[in-house]
């Protein structure tokens, strides 16, 4: 009987790879010839060049994803074939077809909807220079001691798979590696020292994991080492001579080590989220190539020397927000040197605005909010034609005659002294809130024409009048609708179409009269109705109990 053509499929996650040898009378196979078939016809198929478990005939049968359902024992296929099939080019999975070109020295597993318990036999290539299984959501398991076999590897990427486990130290074996990524797995444990045998790798990625316990001090020995990210784990002390440094939100409680900050070839620091504590060294202001210093949300104290940063020409990102940080400012410097994209300053204990923002053209995001800054807004501040997103709630501030950005899409201003009419923001804007300031008039009808308006906020202020009725306009994208606590009278005329998107509708201490608006019904994803204290006269509304968010 000839042999007509082979199909060999890679069971996710089996520990061997099942053979289906298709022949005429293929019904009649039966799985125990599998093995024999294997034996003594694999060596013979020197032409094959493409492997599909598509075509085994079980890919609707999860049974094909366990060895022993499937009836392939005591033997390992993966190593007899590929010892004979030289010229294999590619295999075919779920995700479609994965090239394996050089298949001994590089091999791609990424994006193939791999699943079940991960097979230990992809480490029996200890040739293997590339190993990429990035991105099989639904592939668990451990990373086995086993991977200390690729003595030849270069490039391991495991990230955004469901492995559970811990570094096993065998990786100290894998001396030529440059680049690994173990990012978005439940990966637990402390990190190996043997991390620091690795003298070759640039690139480290263990974010979005559990690994817990001290970040070793040993990681400082890496001296090729560019990249670094152990954000989003359970660290909880200890820094050291890093060099490209990424370890936002873990629970990082020391001082920072000046040491931390000596490497010339520094580029980008995001510490955020952290508990860190004491001054920032001030060798930071040494980082020439510096672009990104992100270090909010600590408990970091101290003054600095904002004049010295302003030095470093290719920062463009800086976020000292949210510590307890006081900053020397010194007008007359030059701000022309550093072009910013980001600035964030809350709670940085300022009381007016630096004037090196003055030069800031290509500034997108500026956050200035809980600090002591009084009076009027610059006008100067209207040139930023660039800015997207203005946080200046939680100061004094008194004036705004216009909000000119025509590009600003969030604008948070509640919480200051301002005064007179309520500014119209430009029609993109999706977020604006204004609340618990001094505004007195009416709304104007030209807010209807924020098509785009997702949470807007005017609470607490003395607004008066009709409520225009065209807000109802808005509710296809309108999620908060925030009136409270001013003097709004009239009936409340707005209609909600169905569909619309509205969660949270307050209208509390205003003098609204009338009844309860009827088109209320069609708020079906309505999670909160406050219309208490004020002139409505009406019977229960009973039939809101239909709205089941409620």
């Amino acid at each position: 009987m000839a042999l007509e053509w082979v199909v060999l499929g890679y069971a996710a996650g089996a520990e061997a790879m099942v053979l289906l040898l298709t022949l005429p009378g293929i019904d009649r196979l039966r799985k125990g010839l599998i093995e024999e078939e294997l034996k003594n016809g694999g060596a013979k198929l020197h032409s094959l060049s493409m492997i599909s478990p598509q075509r085994l005939g079980f890919q609707e049968n999860q049974e094909m994803l366990n060895r022993d359902r499937v009836g392939v024992t005591g033997i390992t296929p993966v190593r007899l074939l590929f010892d004979t099939l030289k010229i294999v080019r590619e295999v075919w999975f779920r995700g479609g077809i994965v090239p394996l070109k050089r298949f001994e020295s590089s091999r791609s597993l990424a994006y193939c909807q791999l699943c079940g318990k991960f097979s230990e036999n992809i480490f029996h290539f200890p040739n293997l220079r590339e190993l990429d299984v990035k991105a099989n959501s639904e592939l668990t398991g451990s990373i086995p001691a086993s991977f200390g076999n690729l003595t030849q590897i270069t490039e391991l990427g495991f990230w955004s798979n469901n492995f559970s486990s811990q570094i096993s130290t065998s990786i100290s074996n894998l001396a030529k590696l440059t680049n690994l990524n173990l990012s978005a797995n439940n990966l637990n444990g402390e990190i190996s020292d043997s991390l620091a045998n690795m003298s070759q790798l640039t690139y480290l990625d263990l974010s979005f994991n559990n690994f817990n316990g001290q970040v070793q001090y040993s990681l400082g020995d890496m001296s090729q080492l560019t990249y670094l990210d152990l954000s989003f784990n359970n660290f909880n002390v200890g820094l050291s001579k890093l060099i490209t440094i990424m370890l936002k939100n873990n629970t990082l409680n020391g001082t920072i080590s000046s040491s931390l900050f000596a490497q010339p070839s520094l580029n980008y620091i995001d510490s955020s989220n952290n508990k860190l504590h004491g001054p920032i060294p001030g060798s930071v202001y040494e980082l020439q190539n510096l672009t990104d210093l992100v270090l909010s949300s600590n408990n970091l104290r101290g003054v600095v020397e904002l004049d010295k940063l302003l030095k470093l020409k290719y920062l463009s990102c800086l976020n000292l927000s949210y510590n307890g940080l006081s900053l020397n400012i010194n007008n007359s410097v030059n701000s022309t040197l550093t072009n910013f994209d980001f600035i964030g300053l809350a709670s940085c204990n300022l009381s007016e605005f630096p004037n090196f923002l003055r030069e800031q053209a290509r500034l997108s995001f500026l956050d200035l909010s809980n600090n002591k800054i009084h009076g009027e807004v610059p006008k100067w501040l209207f040139n930023m034609v660039s800015l997207r997103n203005l946080d200046l709630f939680h100061n004094f501030l008194t004036i705004l005659e216009r909000l000119p950005w025509m590009n600003l899409w969030y604008i948070d201003l509640h919480s200051n002294l301002l005064q007179g009419p309520l500014p119209i923001p430009p029609n993109i804007t999706i977020v604006f809130s204004i609340s618990d300031n001094n505004l007195t008039g009416e709304i104007p009808q030209l807010i209807c024409n924020l098509r785009l308006l997702e949470v807007l906020d005017l609470s607490n202020n003395s607004l008066s009048g009709l409520i225009p009725q065209c807000l109802g306009n808005l509710s296809n994208s309108l999620s908060v609708l925030n009136l409270g606590i001013n003097s709004f009278c009239g009936t409340f005329t707005a209609t909600f179409t169905k569909g619309n998107v509205l969660r949270n509708l307050n209208l509390n201490g205003n003098q609204i009269e009338g009844q309860v608006l009827r088109s209320l019904l069609n708020c079906r994803h309505l999670e909160v109705l406050d219309l208490g204290k004020n002139k409505i006269n009406d019977t229960f509304p009973h039939w809101l109990g239909t709205l089941r968010n409620l």
